[in-house]
């Protein structure tokens, strides 16, 4: 299967020479064996460069000019980067993660998710999704624009160095520092450039998360403290709710029973139906053979598992973050989970206790919520299409975790249009007073049932009040990676008639919009789906066929306004 990644870099126009860009290409497996190229880039113009063959278009337009790039691999090669790197002089804003724009005084790393928009002087900058990054520079009076159309700092991938017979030995995590890009991986970009336009100029902005939400929670909840009498407990709370979570489980739990007790097996059926992802908490609590992996991949095709959590990867050999991610006896499960179509897989890597938002709140750290694998091995394979994500540890005592979750931490995320996945362990039951009693978010009642504690109930209907008044977005691992994936193929077009269009060759449901000003919205001639407008800003959303181009139309009362518009 190709992979895509759309890239057109606008470097010029007629009012200015076309700007000076470099192809940069970095390889090598090992540190002592990298090669750096760093070719000039000649526009309109074909060549090979290393083991790439390079293809550069021009169209001029009536506001800039517009440049795509194509790169072709013609034989394998581990990789660490590639990236086309320009620079324009001025002083740069972007439109930061909150979807505001934000002068740059140092480098601002923009994620794969996130706005790539960029103002440097009177020229904006508008860069597709579907490459790893953009990173902006400051450089004295101008700017330095790096579009990382491949980048192993924005995909890492740690693996623990050997599996222990203890949680707690000795171990560490080794960094896999390049990747085997293969012929059939064609690398795109597209950017354009338009000039002579104010920072003021008005351009549509694709929001994370679908129907105008500010923010998305997401709960993966790991299988360890699961037992049937605790199962049942959770279940009826996230019902009562109509909540859905990400719930790992074993395929054969011990000493406490999972999908091989019969009461686990029906809870789980009815948390599936009703919207919960149900997915491998590795097979077992303990070390387990390919043939146990297989067989449990084809217990959980049952739920349509598309999501994977490794269980204490430094234990387990079959760990994705172990040796799983090889292929083949003794302990490579990639081909097994290739073959059942697994797309999601825990990185084994946590946001420090109690953080909510991945996002942050600083453009110069870069984030890491979803993110491509990319080819891990010298053998070419499907489950070079694996992506992985990473989560938040929210094992705390309950108190602190009623804290990291408050509503005041809800409405920060909301604020910061931002995202959590929260690693959970939501059936711990301890006794008081215990380590892992303080723990507790659920209670065992005097007559001896098992129920959820008052305080976690409480926060669990937070979360369905935030839900219904159209804030919060609480999705499953599988709908969240879903989305952004397709968002990513989202493009935006600027025909100079005023409107603009929007398409994508995949169905997007509930896409978002954000545009900084109030305004009306009439989407080929109809309302939009809904929108809101909050602070100065407009969001709208719709239903986008695929291969169906939307055009968006702005006013205000009865005048146009025009996208980009120079005045």
């Amino acid at each position: 299967m190709k992979r895509a990644l759309a890239l057109v870099v606008l470097l010029g126009s007629a009012r200015a020479e076309p700007l000076a860009a470099r192809l940069i290409i970095e390889t090598g497996e090992q540190a002592n064996r990298n090669e750096r190229i760093v070719r000039s880039i000649a526009w309109g113009s074909a060549e090979k460069v290393g083991y790439l063959r390079a293809e550069y278009q021009t169209e001029e337009r009536s506001d800039g000019t517009e440049f795509s790039v194509a790169l072709f691999p013609l034989t394998p090669r581990w990789v660490r980067r590639i990236a086309i790197e320009l620079t324009l002089r001025g002083h740069a804003q972007v439109v930061d993660r909150g979807l505001a724009w934000r002068s740059i005084t140092r480098t601002a790393y923009l994620d794969r998710f996130g706005p790539k928009e960029i103002q440097i002087g009177s020229t904006r900058l508008l860069i597709d999704d579907g490459i790893d990054e953009v990173i902006v520079r400051p450089n004295g009076p101008s700017t330095t624009v790096s579009l990382e159309l491949f980048s192993t700092d924005a995909r890492p991938f740690r693996y623990y160095a050997h599996c222990t017979n203890e949680w707690h030995q000795p171990n560490r995590k080794l960094l896999l520092p390049a990747r085997r890009l293969s012929p059939t991986e064609i690398l795109r970009a597209h950017l354009r450039t338009v000039w002579d336009v104010s920072p003021n100029a008005l351009a549509l902005s694709k929001a994370r998360f679908p129907e105008g939400r500010d923010a998305a929670l997401v709960i993966s909840d790991h299988a360890d403290q699961s037992s049937p009498e605790t199962f049942a407990a959770l279940v009826r709370g996230l019902l009562a709710h109509h909540l859905a979570i990400t719930k790992s489980l074993f395929l054969q739990g011990s000493p406490r029973p999972q999908l091989d007790d019969p009461e686990v097996a029906t809870l789980a059926d009815e948390l599936f139906r009703n919207g919960s992802e149900i997915i491998p908490h590795s097979a077992t609590p303990h070390r387990d053979t390919r043939a146990w992996t297989h067989a449990a991949l084809e217990r959980f095709a049952a739920f349509r598992a598309v999501s994977w959590i490794d269980h204490q990867p430094e234990t387990n050999c079959e760990a994705f973050t172990n040796q799983g991610f090889h292929s083949g006896p003794p302990y490579g499960v990639a081909d097994l989970l290739a073959a059942h179509h697994y797309r999601y897989l825990w990185s084994a890597d946590d946001a420090p206790a109690g953080q909510l938002n991945l996002l942050g709140d600083s453009l110069q750290r870069r984030v890491f919520t979803f993110w491509p694998t990319g080819q891990l091995q010298e053998q070419a394979g499907p489950w070079a299409e694996a992506w992985l994500f990473r989560s938040s540890w929210m094992f705390l005592e309950r108190k602190h975790f009623l804290r990291a979750v408050a509503p005041s931490r809800l409405d920060a995320l909301e604020q910061a249009r931002g995202l959590a996945i929260l690693h959970t362990y939501l059936e711990t039951l301890h006794p008081r007073g215990t380590r892992f009693g303080l723990r507790n978010l659920l209670t065992r009642r005097p007559d001896e049932a098992i129920a959820l504690a008052p305080e976690f109930d409480a926060w669990l209907g937070e979360l369905r009040r935030r839900i219904d008044r159209g804030t919060l977005w609480v999705p499953t691992v599988r709908q969240l990676g879903d989305h952004l994936r397709a968002l990513e193929q989202v493009t935006i077009r600027y025909p100079g008639d005023g409107s603009a269009i929007v398409s994508s060759p995949v169905e997007v449901r509930g896409i978002s919009l954000s545009v900084s000003e109030q305004v009306a919205v009439e989407i080929d001639g109809h309302a939009p789906r809904g929108a809101r407008s909050v602070h100065g800003t407009t969001a709208f959303w719709f239903d986008l066929a695929p291969n169906h181009p939307a055009r968006v139309i702005l006013s205000r009362g009865s005048h146009a306004i025009r996208f980009l518009s120079r005045e």
